[in-house]
């Protein structure tokens, strides 16, 4: 699957993906919100990623909107990411039905954004929200053979971006479950407030790091399990 431009790319895969009332919203300009859409798009009912510039809203991105029937726009990332002028356009935009040829005729396309300080809170808000829709919970998993299953997040740095794309596929969780797995961010030096915070809210009971300690060092392994 293959578009023109990164842009473009994200709009085919999420016409594959197929019709949805939600679309995630995120910079296509920089990596760290992207990872935290992941499980985010996953809670709201297997909705798609669509991507954006911080200052202009790429028409391909707006079509696939329309094409997907999209009721309800979550932007991960605060105006520095996706600007505040993008969020207007957006909510000036009438709502279409699937196929795209009529609107709704109800209203314009609901926007909700999800946007922090610094990536370490965007991801936390993200999560968090995840968790919450709609009465949907953290999903379970054993990650040892005969082991009861526990409220599971992954664990990455937040600093590049390599272990959490690769960790990316398991924030659907186990299927049979339908509820996916947060992908918490966090330095590599030390476990972030932000990290922290997300591991005691949602409950967590066990966390699996992506990546080698030059990526996660041991003393956030250290923090975690204490």
């Amino acid at each position: 699957i293959a578009g023109t431009n990164r842009y473009d790319t994200a709009a085919k895969i999420a016409s594959q993906n197929g019709p949805n009332n939600f679309i995630v919203l995120a910079s296509g300009e920089n990596w760290p919100d992207a990872l935290s859409a992941g499980y985010l798009a996953h809670q709201l009912a297997g909705g798609s990623i669509l991507l954006s510039a911080q200052g202009f809203l790429p028409a391909v991105s707006a079509d696939e909107m329309r094409l997907l029937g999209t009721k309800t726009v979550v932007i991960v990332g605060g105006t520095n990411a996706i600007s505040a002028g993008v969020e207007a356009q957006l909510r000036a935009t009438p709502q279409y039905n699937a196929g795209g040829t009529e609107t709704t005729g109800q209203r314009n396309l609901q926007v909700i954004r999800l946007g922090g300080a610094n990536r370490y809170a965007t991801n936390k808000l993200a999560n968090e929200y995840a968790a919450a829709y709609d009465g949907n919970i953290v999903g379970r998993t054993a990650i040892t053979f005969g082991q009861a299953s526990k409220l599971t997040a992954l664990v990455a740095t937040g600093e590049n971006y390599a272990d959490a794309l690769s960790a990316g596929p398991a924030t659907h969780g186990i299927v049979t479950s339908g509820y996916g797995i947060p992908l918490i961010l966090t330095n590599t030096a030390g476990l972030v407030p932000e990290a922290s915070g997300q591991l005691t809210d949602l409950g967590i009971e066990q966390a699996v790091i992506a990546g080698g300690t030059a990526a996660v060092s041991s003393g956030v392994s250290t923090s975690i399990s204490g």
